[in-house]
């Protein structure tokens, strides 16, 4: 399947949709829009990422460990594999979480400073300061984790279905909770994650769920590999009707339960899981002619997700009096785009010219 679903290789149609996810965490927080166009938009269509973001990060990490798996004749996926992952990772949340420190420091709530230093815990380790999107990677670090440990014998759907009743107590909590109002077991339940975990969308309660679907589909890919290389043409076509068939079906379940009032998340629906099963195929199939900028893009994506909260706030605090801009949620959106964009850019062409640098003095050596 070559550079479609190869690890080792690019995927322009990855990069961009990493590129078009950071946008869409971006009109989370700010809601450019208004009216319907909001709702279908800014609580329906931008939700979307979240699950992407899963999904794909998991994909390229489970697709190498199975085809490494598959090559060396072992039985399990290789610890060190996922050792290594988890620890840039964390490097990266680590760098990420001390840039947020001021508005982190804005949502601990404590009393006294040995409950600041239990709730810093919470924030970095378990939950991820919900507010500035980085919830995300230690989601992450938990999904990748708790899937391999629990598939680590290449059974990812054993992790799918653990993760699934899990997923629904996010669900159900956020978009589905007239059907659980008066279920006394169940608010218990949900009580007793975010005692431990601030809030549901972490990493037991969502990312296991996505990560091991994720999972799933490299696992399966790898072992399907000749099939899927001969009707490369035709599964692209399939998967990309069926991803449009779910992305309106998203839609229909998010107007369902705002016109029904059954909740009030637009964070995690069930059509969230069949549209990224076949969003993440489709884009895996495509072939899009490859070029620097998708990549530079894709680099950019990681940069505009670290900071975007930081850049939402420092721009709120330097024209929240200004009407023109406190008035408008759109030409809020266009500026904190524009400026972390801006930002994105120096920072990656930066590393990259370092990057080059240290390795023209490597070769002299």
């Amino acid at each position: 399947m070559g550079k479609s679903t190869d690890n080792k290789g690019r995927n322009a149609a990855i990069d961009l949709a990493k590129f078009v996810m950071a946008i869409f965490v971006v009109a989370i927080h700010v809601r450019p829009f208004s009216g319907w166009l909001a709702f279908v938009v800014d609580d329906c269509i931008t939700r979307l990422a979240n699950p992407m973001f899963f999904v794909i990060s998991s994909y390229f990490l489970f697709y190498r460990a199975e085809t490494e798996r598959v090559q060396n004749g072992n039985v399990r996926w290789r610890g060190g594999l996922l050792w290594n992952y988890v620890k840039r990772l964390l490097v990266l949340y680590t760098v990420l979480f001390l840039l947020n420190m001021p508005n982190v420091m804005r949502l601990v709530e404590f009393d006294g400073m040995k409950e600041l230093v239990a709730r810093l815990f919470q924030f970095y380790f378990l939950s991820g300061p919900s507010h500035t999107a980085l919830w995300f990677l230690p989601a992450l670090v938990w999904g990748v984790v708790l899937t391999f440990w629990i598939g680590r014998a290449t059974r990812p759907w054993v992790a799918l279905l653990v993760g699934l009743p899990l997923y629904s107590l996010t669900v159900l909590d956020g978009d589905y909770t007239v059907f659980v109002r008066e279920a006394v077991w169940f608010q218990a339940l949900v009580d007793g994650f975010k005692a431990i975990f601030i809030w549901l969308a972490n990493g037991p309660t969502y990312g296991l769920f996505y990560c091991a679907l994720g999972a799933c589909v490299a696992v399966g890919n790898v072992r399907r590999g000749e099939k899927l290389r001969e009707k490369k043409r035709e599964y692209r076509t399939w998967f990309g009707v069926a991803t449009g068939i779910f992305l309106a079906l998203y839609i229909v379940e998010c107007v369902l339960i705002k016109h029904y009032q059954w909740g009030v998340g637009f964070g995690a629906q069930f059509m969230m899981i069949p549209f990224s099963y076949f969003c993440l195929q489709f884009l895996l199939f495509s072939e899009i002619k490859e070029r620097s900028i998708y990549r530079f893009l894709q680099k950019m994506s990681i940069v505009i997700f670290g900071v975007q909260f930081l850049v939402i706030s420092g721009l709120g605090e330097l024209f929240g009096g200004c009407g023109w801009y406190a008035e408008s949620a759109t030409v809020q959106f266009v500026i904190v785009l524009a400026v972390t964009s801006a930002i994105a850019a120096v920072a990656v062409w930066v590393s990259e010219r370092a990057a080059a640098k240290q390795g023209e003095k490597n070769c002299g050596r």
